[in-house]
């Protein structure tokens, strides 16, 4: 099984933390865009991780627009 690197990137919230190595508060919604496959969504201890199909995938870096 690949890893979720490989399949699901760091969107949103998540990518900014990941991105900029933000030290802050646990989120309680982590977002990733897969490269595949359809929306889904999963909670584990608390925290919802929401993966999002490629078409919501804006490119890498940040958009301001």
């Amino acid at each position: 099984m690949a890893s979720e690197a490989t399949h699901n990137r760091p969107a949103g919230y998540t990518f900014l933390i990941r991105q900029y190595g933000l030290r802050v508060l646990p989120n309680w919604h982590a977002s990733f865009v897969s490269l595949s496959g359809t929306a889904r969504f999963t909670t584990e201890d608390g925290q919802i991780r929401a993966v999002y199909p490629p078409v919501y995938w804006l490119g890498e870096g940040i958009c301001l627009e």
